[in-house]
């Protein structure tokens, strides 16, 4: 598997483990994610475990949301009943990149690792995070960012109001990105009010 935009991509892509269309959802309908502050409107319920566990959970007439790439890598594609469009259904922030850290002190080890970075898969991320950062959010609360093709699409939600925003900016390139990211957090705010 390729490194880098593609894999953030694949990752990104979400599926429904169900054979009813997302359009069709209603509010009842039980959805199953791993981080439920994704699904806004629909009914959710927290899920955890392996594959295996989480499709055994699927309750009669439900769905799970989940990443493309986990069930490609275990052969099991044969159960995505639909892939969610990530402008429709706004992936979490980072999703689908994988991150490492190390000691600052730890030279062998940087060294390793900056010779395995995707510079603009971690643009993408830094540029999501920036805007996660802008609302003062973590992983718990109903938002999401996707950067793609030079584009960040956010999505944001007021639960108790029952409203939420999808929107989408053009990115410019560099460190300029990251002001627009926290522009599109106060403008989402806003429009939420």
């Amino acid at each position: 598997m390729r490194a880098g935009k593609q894999l953030c991509r694949d990752l990104a892509e979400f599926l429904i483990e169900c054979g009813q269309r997302c359009a069709h959802f209603q509010r009842q309908l039980q959805v199953g994610c791993v981080v439920c502050g994704q699904s806004g409107a629909l009914g959710q319920f927290e899920l955890r475990g392996n594959i295996d566990t989480r499709l055994s959970k699927i309750p009669d007439g439900g769905a799970i949301v989940m990443a493309v790439a986990a069930l490609d890598i275990l052969a099991m594609t044969d159960r995505i009943a639909e892939r969610l469009d990530v402008d429709t259904f706004v992936p979490a922030v980072g999703q689908g990149c994988v991150a490492v850290e190390c000691r600052v002190d730890d030279l062998d080890t940087h060294d390793a690792v900056v010779r395995v970075d995707d510079a603009p898969t971690r643009h993408a991320v830094e540029v999501e995070r920036a805007f996660l950062g802008q609302l003062g959010s973590g992983c718990s609360l109903p938002v999401g960012g996707h950067v793609r093709d030079e584009r960040l699409t956010v999505f944001l939600a007021d639960d108790a109001a029952g409203q939420s925003i999808i929107a989408g900016v053009d990115l410019v390139g560099g460190d300029e990105d990251l002001a627009i990211a926290r522009r599109a957090a106060r403008g989402a705010q806003e429009a939420l009010r």
